[in-house]
């Protein structure tokens, strides 16, 4: 439900608003898992979606995408670039999957620094750049609506029965 949820917005952003979407998933093997699925999406309609991991940037970088499926570190780094550029308002929505991993010991500081920059800088400068956060399993929900300044949408509906079995 949650990345129905966030695959509308991005269209939204796309489509209507003609702004890039900033899509931040944690691992390379999803980056491409969405990518791909996107691209099938959007190629059709003349829209570019690439995936930016590891140590592939697709061809023309960021400046010839309107959709970029990143890690947390490549999109650390795109941010840093536009900030220098001062191209950050050419983006309309960052989507943050998985941001319960913002307390990985290992990696969150990145994505809170991420996070910090892009609210930082769209409310000096007024930019109207939505931050979506999803989590399945985010803890301290509260303090990251406060820290966001956001609205809280939680829901434990399920389109299909979960059903929880063990093996012995």
């Amino acid at each position: 439900g949650k990345s129905l949820v966030s695959e509308i917005l991005l269209l939204k952003t796309v489509l209507e608003r003609g702004k890039k979407v900033l899509f931040i998933l944690p691992f390379i093997s999803v980056v491409r898992e969405k990518m791909f699925y996107l691209q099938d999406l959007l190629t059709v309609a003349g829209y570019r979606v690439e995936g930016f991991f590891g140590g592939y940037t697709p061809p023309g970088g960021f400046d010839s995408i309107h959709v970029a499926i990143c890690t947390i570190e490549k999109a650390n780094s795109i941010i840093n670039k536009l900030l220098e550029l001062g191209k950050l308002d050419d983006i309309g929505t960052v989507v943050v999957d998985e941001v319960h991993l913002i307390s990985d010991p290992g990696r969150g500081y990145i994505l809170e620094l991420l996070i910090a920059k892009v609210l930082y800088m769209s409310r000096k400068y007024g930019f109207q750049l939505q931050v979506v956060t999803m989590s399945a399993t985010l803890a301290n929900v509260e303090l990251l609506k406060r820290w966001l300044d956001a609205e809280l949408y939680i829901t434990d509906f399920r389109p299909v029965a979960l059903q929880e079995m063990i093996k012995i």
